[in-house]
């Protein structure tokens, strides 16, 4: 791993709960939420959080909780990365998304909701392997693993996906575009819908089991809705460089803070693009995190 991005404060906390305890409790509340009814939280989300008539989520299909293998990320060294939302694609695109990915996560979580747990199983492991199968929409992963491999990890694109680089979104329903999503209203919901409150279960029994290094916001929404509700008030993240909407601090899941690096949304104008400007990135949170490591 290029650079110093383990936590030194993690190392301050005795971790009282088993793997298998972690284990179970992500497999808990993934079991609540995927058994939520989609179609009507979306029909409510599109309402509620909406700048005008509508948020634009896809009613079609099920939530993704993740992408990527929970289970296998090295503790203390992964890095979480946070998105926006899902990318919609229709049946019959040329990406192939739809067919590859999508249809058959639809088919899963409707027989799970039917009463078919081995569907809940299957669906899992789809996630798990999303990187292995050929799942991955190249149009966002490869790019995303090309400036982390050249940043922070030191490895090939499969053994950065397995061990180190986990990845999901703040709004995991589809869209076909954000400009629809109200950002202060979504960050008012988070503690308020029963959908969101219990994917928020997802993302903490998630970071609690693979422990890691670095949260990494990309995007304003994920920044806003982390800061409100894992911020920690008496330190609010720190903005070191407008140009990118770059800000670094600490967020409290479950007792432990972790360094956090956000960003806006990678590969667009406003925020990093470039390869030198995700390398400048990192060299300005890595030497922000090793000032802080030794001022501890």
């Amino acid at each position: 791993m290029k650079g110093r991005t383990a936590n030194p404060l993690n190392e301050r906390f005795y971790d009282v709960m088993s793997v298998m305890e972690k284990q179970s409790a992500l497999f808990h509340s993934l079991h609540n939420f995927l058994k939520r009814d989609y179609s009507e939280d979306v029909r409510v989300l599109n309402q509620i959080l909406s700048k005008s008539d509508t948020a634009d989520l896809r009613p079609e299909a099920p939530p993704i909780p993740f992408t990527g293998n929970p289970w296998s990320k090295i503790k203390n060294e992964c890095t979480l990365l946070v998105g926006i939302n899902p990318k919609w694609h229709e049946p019959g695109s040329k990406t192939g998304q739809y067919e590859s990915e999508i249809s058959n996560s639809i088919e899963l979580i409707n027989r799970f909701r039917d009463g078919d747990n081995n569907a809940f199983n299957e669906y899992i492991n789809q996630r798990n392997n999303y990187f292995q199968e050929g799942f991955e929409y190249g149009g966002h992963f490869t790019y995303i693993a090309n400036r982390f491999t050249e940043n922070w990890y030191n490895t090939d694109k499969n053994s950065l996906w397995e061990k180190y680089l986990m990845n999901l979104d703040v709004l995991p329903w589809f869209s076909d575009k954000t400009k629809g999503i109200s950002n202060e209203k979504l960050v008012t919901e988070y503690t308020m819908n029963n959908a969101l409150i219990e994917y928020k279960d997802v993302i903490e029994n998630l970071i609690d089991l693979i422990q890691p290094a670095r949260i990494q916001l990309n995007g304003v929404p994920p920044r806003l809705v982390f800061e409100q509700v894992f911020g920690i008030k008496s330190h609010p993240l720190l903005l070191i460089d407008d140009s990118i909407g770059m800000y670094v601090g600490y967020l409290k899941i479950k007792n432990k803070e972790y360094p956090v690096l956000a960003h806006n949304f990678g590969k667009t104008q406003s925020g990093p693009n470039s390869k030198v400007q995700w390398e400048n990135m990192a060299n300005k949170y890595n030497q922000w995190l090793n000032n802080k490591f030794r001022n501890q």
